[in-house]
């Protein structure tokens, strides 16, 4: 209706979106030519899901489910928000109708995936759990608060019956497993025949089934090691050299705090003295994985504070693994905190970081110089050139 009512400024904004478009595809691509004359490989990203006003969504509806949202199920760990504490993260992403997809080839996933890798050579799917199966509401993310208080027998009144839950069905018997596997499988094999000869990088964090992270790698998809996260039965962390070569090491996420924000958390939770004992008791088991997995010297009551030694040792112990690729977040350089994204949370400072001076040139921190210099030094020294 609003295109109708205004086709002359409809058209005018249109053509706007479409300049732009253009302008950051010319210097997208001139960045590409320099990276291939560096002989430099750039990582680009492709989220599972798009936003219920994009124009993929405007232009395919048919491809997509819009009485669902997807997201993430109940999380304890985000103590800041108590609705992912209680239903989960509700990223208000539309549902794919994967069968009228795959009946028709995959086409929006192969023209999506294809105008990405004219620009990376490599590319990480986040959430790709969400090829097997996908954590959904019946509610997009402006009713949240309305869910809020609520008990699931009082939300179901409000949705005619229906929850939170996985689509399109749970891993709670062998027979789903199998079938969410398989299918899984079918979409990522298209993923990598559509990619090309880039390389494909999965997100895999979270509520992991058993079944994902072998057929990940059978496929060649590196899936996320992050250190502290992966121990043994005994509670001793993987070493370096354990770690799997199909496999992306890094300490975190854009969602996570920084290793001086990780280090700095854990002592706080067992300092406080209002932390109750689980929490006093994660923070030791947290603590002793990290300096575990970076040989740090370290014992219950006895938490060294966070200095440039150890955030040097957890940088090479990273670049020493054998996973196939080690990534680091620019702000763990410099040992800074600040994070770049609250999950669950929209507006605010998230994505809103700037580094508080510029990376080359006369506005250059010599801190930044210095310590981009040790870790040229360590990036040779482990091989990873």
């Amino acid at each position: 209706r609003e295109m109708a009512a205004h086709p002359a400024e409809v058209d005018e904004r249109l053509s706007f979106f479409a300049w732009v478009q253009w302008l950051c595809f010319r210097q997208w691509r001139a960045v590409r030519a320099h990276a291939d004359r560096r002989g430099v490989k750039l990582m680009g990203d492709i989220p599972i899901g798009v936003s219920w006003y994009s124009a993929d969504v405007f232009f395919c509806q048919e491809d997509f489910d819009l009485g669902w949202c997807g997201g993430a199920p109940p999380e304890l760990m985000f103590k800041y928000d108590p609705f992912i504490r209680k239903w989960g993260q509700n990223w208000g992403i539309p549902l794919y109708r994967w069968d009228k997809m795959e009946a028709e080839g995959f086409p929006w996933w192969r023209q999506r995936i294809s105008k990405l890798t004219e620009i990376f050579h490599i590319f990480r799917i986040d959430h790709i759990l969400g090829f097997y199966r996908i954590y959904a509401f019946p509610w997009r993310p402006q009713r949240n608060a309305e869910f809020l208080d609520l008990t699931p027998e009082e939300a179901a009144e409000k949705t005619g019956g229906l929850l939170p839950g996985w689509a399109w069905r749970p891993d709670d018997t062998p027979e789903n497993m199998a079938a969410n596997c398989a299918e899984g499988d079918r979409r990522l094999k298209m993923v990598i025949e559509a990619a090309g000869g880039a390389e494909v990088v999965g997100e895999d964090l979270g509520c992991l089934p058993e079944y994902v992270r072998p057929h990940l790698e059978s496929l060649g998809i590196a899936g996320f090691r992050i250190p502290h996260w992966d121990f043994d039965d005994e509670g001793h962390v993987v070493p370096p050299a354990e770690l799997p070569e199909c496999s992306f090491a890094t300490y975190a996420t854009h969602d996570h705090d920084t290793i001086a924000g990780l280090w700095n958390s854990y002592r706080a939770d067992i300092s406080n003295p209002e932390s109750d004992s689980e929490e006093v008791r994660k923070g030791e088991f947290n603590l002793k994985l990290l300096a575990e997995f970076a040989g740090i010297p370290a014992t219950a009551g006895n938490w060294p504070i966070f200095s440039d030694v150890h955030q040097w040792r957890l940088i090479k112990s990273l670049l020493s693994s054998q996973s196939r690729y080690a990534a680091l977040l620019i702000t763990d350089l410099t040992g800074m905190t600040d994070r770049f994204n609250l999950p669950g949370t929209v507006g605010g400072e998230n994505w809103r970081l700037r580094l508080p001076w510029a990376p080359s040139g006369p506005l250059a921190n010599r801190e930044f110089d210095a310590a981009s210099d040790k870790l040229a030094m360590l990036i040779s020294l482990t091989k990873r050139s």
